[in-house]
């Protein structure tokens, strides 16, 4: 790995990092119970390794984010103590706002730059590395600003009414 793809690691695992914080607060506001720095810390990691490997392993984003709904979802029943049903509900509310936000970054840089699209593709050595920071950081202040509006709130209580989920 050279200096660059390090710094492209490494901006994009603090831009995760913060995201992942955000996340886990939103969740506990749902849930109405903290979530420890140790137990976060140890979420942040393994889903990050995740995305390390997905990008190493080069598989296509949509496979990269289901595998990833797949992890958070497990996270947040383990963290949380949701059922099923509310923890992969949130996961999936996480992974369609990440991803939509993820490939309008992508698609804003490429048009930006005048590059095809392509460019953007899994590889650690691929320029991608920008708009995954703009899309983390964007979910960033898009959490937090749920957060502030009390969505979450209104959220759990729709979590709580099994019928508005099914």
């Amino acid at each position: 790995m050279d200096g660059n793809s390090l710094i492209q690691v490494l901006i994009t695992v603090v831009s995760y990092y913060f995201f992942s914080r955000e996340f886990f607060k939103f969740s506990a506001e749902i849930r109405r119970k903290p979530i420890s720095g140790r137990l976060h810390f140890a979420c942040f990691f393994f889903v990050y390794l995740w995305f390390f490997i997905a990008s190493c392993l080069e598989l296509p984003l949509v496979v990269n984010w289901f595998i990833f709904l797949i992890l958070l979802g497990l996270e947040v029943r383990l963290a949380f103590s949701f059922d099923l049903l509310v923890s992969y509900g949130l996961a999936l509310f996480c992974a369609i706002m990440g991803l939509a936000v993820n490939v309008f970054f992508r698609s804003l840089v490429s048009i930006l730059l005048n590059i095809p699209i392509s460019t953007f593709d899994n590889a650690l050595s691929s320029i991608k590395s920008f708009p995954i920071f703009l899309g983390f950081t964007a979910m960033v202040f898009l959490m937090y600003g749920l957060r502030r509006s009390h969505f979450s709130s209104r959220l759990e209580r729709m979590m709580r009414y099994r019928k508005s989920l099914v």
